[in-house]
């Protein structure tokens, strides 16, 4: 016998538009992040610019939460490490001879460089940023009168 469907997150639901009263659980408040943080130390060029333009385009969605934050560090990360490879693996030549070391750290900088693809897709598919998890979300931006912008404005 299955366990029968994950259950749906309300946020999940409101951005889909299918939130009625009766389909609504209760859940944890969580804290929604409201501005994101200064990118950690550790990270590379890569890293930090992926932090800084999808961290606050999650941030102005209202997606990104203090529970989600931990898993976005290691998402920004593993694209870091995969940026890096790829770099690191374009500077080898294809077709030079290469001694049996070296074709060996060629083969394990290659497998590397897939594991931390394959982590950041999967980790990158939770927040919707591949076509496919981006199909679940139905975001509305929400329209800020003239007013309210120009307190945004007055106050920085």
């Amino acid at each position: 016998m299955t366990r029968g469907r994950k259950p749906i997150p309300n946020q999940l639901k409101r951005l889909r538009g299918t939130d009625q009263p009766i389909r609504m659980r209760d859940e944890l408040n969580i804290e929604k992040i409201n501005k994101i943080p200064v990118p950690p130390k550790h990270f590379n060029k890569a890293a930090r610019k992926i932090y800084n333009t999808v961290g606050d385009t999650l941030v102005s969605l209202g997606i990104l939460t203090e529970i989600d934050f931990p898993a976005f560090v290691a998402m920004c990360d593993e694209y870091g490490t995969y940026y890096d490879l790829t770099i690191e693996l374009k500077t080898v030549p294809t077709r030079a001879v290469m001694s049996k070391e070296s074709a060996q750290v060629y083969k394990r900088m290659k497998a590397a460089r897939n594991e931390a693809y394959e982590k950041f897709y999967r980790l990158s598919s939770d927040f919707g940023l591949t076509p496919a998890a981006r199909l679940k979300f139905h975001v509305v931006k929400e329209e800020k009168s003239e007013f309210q912008q120009f307190l945004d404005e007055f106050n920085g």
